[in-house]
């Protein structure tokens, strides 16, 4: 890592460790469910993991299992360490890793005051792992991968301590667009996680150059001026921390100390700039190759998703099968929220072209309905679209037929059977004539 950069993140992220900002604070927690943890997750940990710092909640994605190791790239006060230690279970370990000393410590501290025993904290930078090859079932972070200088080589290293098969499931800020001058020089936008951020196409063009498959990158859509929740803890608002521990408050304090350095440099920084306008927070997940498992040859199983499964994806799964070799492949559809029945305009809009969906029963789309398949589509449902973490996926922005007329839904229908077509044909999978 530069010198320089290392010092400072070093600096403002030892500040943030010897803060008394803890998730009692209002605007800690906000700041973390602002970008996806739940108050269940973090009443479930202690309270000073918690500093005001992610940008995503990459549990959420990971799929952690009883009894796997993972590990916690800049694991700060052991937030995500500590849930994925519920998630792995006393036969499983997980593992953080930070260059901070003082962040080493004090989530050592969480550690032994949350009488966890499958944890464990090592201080080593992210681009030099302290864990030997292939050791590895799964890989998380937390805002802190846009803060290594040399990002193909953290990615090359997270590739050499996974298992084969192993996962990559991270949360970072990534650029939609260049950002302006004025950010991208600035060293507090750097250590502010912004600077230091590259372009999504770049991030996934580095991690399949790492050796990564199935890279995926979905940006979450969260607001990037949740940051500025912190400020509100300035002033005689939030408890202070007795200095001799990091979980005693003390009761008759009334100003506290004003915002750690970090979140002041980002409130300034969300206050003269429109940050999301360049900059997003992403879910990343990638697989490393695993030569000795067998490859499903056939059929391969398509998904088609939607939110309530009872229209697009109805019709496209239904076209997909009329079409296909099914001996090559075969498609299922679901939902995330499956309505009681398919649009009765779209039966009516299927039967015209001899296929019958008048049985056809919404489902919910699940993590072992989606095993083995081999790509997702979605149709066109913005954020609320489906997404399956290690699958290919393709996105038709098709118009939802419900509540439209008939002759509204043939143009979908027609177009999907067009798009349908063509994917068979990219695929070689195609019915013989």
């Amino acid at each position: 890592m530069s010198e320089q950069l290392l010092n400072s993140v070093k600096a403002k992220y030892g500040a943030v460790a010897a803060s008394s900002l803890t998730n009692a604070h209002a605007g800690v927690q906000a700041i973390a469910e602002a970008f996806g943890y739940t108050e269940e997750e973090l009443t479930s940990i202690p309270a000073a993991a918690n500093m005001g710092l992610s940008c995503g909640n990459p549990i959420a994605t990971a799929h952690l299992k009883p009894g796997e190791v993972v590990v916690d790239l800049g694991s700060g006060g052991g937030l995500d360490v500590f849930l994925a230690a519920s998630k792995v279970g006393p036969q499983g370990r997980a593992i953080g890793i930070d260059m901070t000393q003082a962040m080493i410590q004090r989530a050592e501290a969480n550690a032994q005051a949350g009488g966890y025993t499958n944890v464990e904290f090592h201080l080593a930078t992210i681009d030099k792992l302290p864990l030997a090859d292939a050791s590895v079932d799964c890989v998380i972070s937390n805002c802190v991968l846009n803060l290594a200088p040399d990002k193909p080589a953290v990615f090359r290293e997270i590739l050499r301590v996974l298992k084969p098969g192993g996962r990559l499931a991270i949360s970072d800020i990534a650029l939609k667009t260049e950002l302006p001058e004025a950010i991208a020089n600035s060293l507090a936008a750097y250590v502010g996680c912004i600077a230091g951020a590259i372009l999504i196409e770049t991030y996934r063009e580095d991690l399949r150059s790492a050796g990564f498959e199935f890279v995926e990158i979905v940006d979450s859509g969260a607001d990037l001026n949740a940051y500025a929740k912190v400020e509100s803890q300035a002033g005689c608002c939030s408890p202070a921390m007795d200095a001799s521990s990091l979980f005693n408050v003390v009761a008759d304090a009334c100003c506290t100390p004003a915002p750690t350095s970090v979140h002041e440099d980002l409130t300034s920084l969300l206050s003269t700039h429109d940050v999301n306008a360049a900059a997003a927070s992403v879910k990343v997940y990638a697989l490393k190759p695993n030569p000795t498992k067998t490859r499903q040859q056939s059929p391969r199983t398509f998904i088609f998703a939607c939110v309530h499964n009872a229209g697009r994806s109805q019709m496209s799964a239904a076209f997909f099968n009329q079409l296909a070799d099914p001996a090559k492949a075969h498609a299922i559809s679901a939902g995330t929220q499956p309505a009681a029945h398919v649009h009765p305009v779209v039966v009516d809009a299927m039967r015209e072209v001899g296929i019958d969906l008048s049985s056809a029963q919404p489902q919910k789309l699940t993590a072992e309905l989606a095993e083995g398949a081999q790509m997702l589509v979605t149709m066109g449902c913005g954020d609320d679209c489906p997404y399956v973490p290690g699958l290919r996926r393709e996105d038709w922005p098709l118009p939802d037929p419900r509540g439209q007329t008939l002759e509204a839904v043939r143009v979908v229908r027609d177009e999907i059977r067009t798009r349908i077509e063509a994917l068979l044909n990219a695929e070689g999978l195609a019915r013989a004539s």
